[in-house]
């Protein structure tokens, strides 16, 4: 088997593992961007709270991962 196989069985086993959750960190940063913007329309409030995840939230990168990013802290 080669290298890269293992790998992504490697991360195939580990997505089939996990439980989906609600990220609580990124729900925070999203509700004060939302907030911190109320009087915007909709759309500038939207783009706003996204600029503000974008600087804010923390960034995992999990192991054997070669693209990473994601919305949340889990996969």
């Amino acid at each position: 088997m080669t290298t890269h196989t293992a790998r992504i069985n490697r991360l195939k086993e580990h997505l089939l593992k996990i439980r989906p959750e609600i990220d609580l960190e990124n729900a925070v940063i999203l509700t004060e961007g939302f907030i911190e913007y109320e009087n915007m329309p909709l759309i500038l409030k939207k783009a706003y709270a996204f600029r503000k995840q974008c600087t804010e939230k923390t960034i995992f990168i999990q192991p054997d991962e070669l693209i990473v990013g994601c919305s949340g802290s889990k996969i």
